[in-house]
């Protein structure tokens, strides 16, 4: 039996979640004390998380990082069942996933149903497609990958050559990291012709960028990638992307980190950060 979390201020909506999800056959704990959701995360691993989305930003990473501590393959849901909120830029970046407003409890219910279907995919059958143009970054990623323990990473120099081996084989790939400047055809494209095919257009992919190419990376963002990792990237920002990865890939997540209507906020906040 599965175990899910409930954080929210809102007694009523903890009862509406706690009455769902054990209609979905889960073991549940909710509150709407915030120290007593922290003590049970410390204590315990949970399989979901639903944070609502009145809760502080810094406060909804704290919470999903512990339980990411027991549970890397716990999805996080921040949610109001009532009204949207400014805070989802913020909580996509550090890899919570979105239920506001009129549809917010039809995607809680459709996620507590997909983390039964789907099996966890675990980092040994993780297979990794990096796609970078030169020949040092690509392998020091894949040495940093392999260490992480991802054992089936490969690497290809041109986005053609990535397009191609997807083509031969849609379903020997779990995930993709690609450069966004590459000769001939850019990581942007790429994407573009990922998200446009249906034998694997619900791969994750994560985009590498350089300090100063903000637009570039919203462009790819815009064409439907994941998340993205700043060139060097460091572990802890590596491992938190293809955690995510994992995550999407494993329990048929959405793989856009932004909707259409969220692009902007997303720049704002990126842009706030010193990208």
């Amino acid at each position: 039996m599965a175990d899910l979390l409930v954080y929210s201020p809102d007694d009523g909506a903890n009862l509406l979640l706690n009455d769902l999800a054990l209609r979905h056959d889960y073991r549940v704990k909710s509150t709407s004390d915030l120290e007593t959701a922290n003590k049970w995360l410390e204590l315990r691993s949970f399989d979901l998380l639903f944070i609502h989305a009145s809760t502080a930003v810094p406060v909804q990473q704290a919470m999903a990082g512990k339980l990411w501590e027991h549970n890397p393959s716990s999805p996080v849901y921040m949610f109001d069942l009532q009204s949207q909120s400014e805070k989802v830029p913020y909580a996509r970046l550090f890899g919570a996933e979105i239920a506001l407003g009129d549809g917010a409890l039809d995607i809680l219910e459709r996620a507590l149903t997909e983390f039964k279907k789907n099996r966890f995919v675990p980092s040994s059958e993780f297979n990794i497609m990096i796609v970078e143009d030169l020949d040092s970054p690509r392998e020091i990623i894949s040495i940093f990958l392999e260490n992480m323990g991802y054992s089936n990473v490969k690497g290809f120099s041109s986005a053609q050559a990535a397009l191609e081996a997807l083509n031969a084989g849609p379903k020997q790939f779990s995930c993709i990291i690609t450069d966004i400047r590459m000769p001939r055809m850019t990581g942007q494209q790429l994407i573009e012709e990922v998200r446009k095919d249906q034998r694997f257009g619900h791969l994750p992919i994560i985009v590498l960028t350089a300090y100063g190419t903000v637009d570039c990376l919203i462009d790819c963002l815009e064409a439907g990638a994941t998340g993205f990792l700043v060139k060097p990237p460091k572990g802890a920002d590596m491992q938190r992307e293809v955690r995510r990865a994992q995550r999407v890939f494993s329990h048929r997540m959405n793989p856009r980190l932004a909707s259409e209507q969220d692009i902007e906020s997303v720049r704002s906040v990126i842009l706030d950060r010193g990208l």
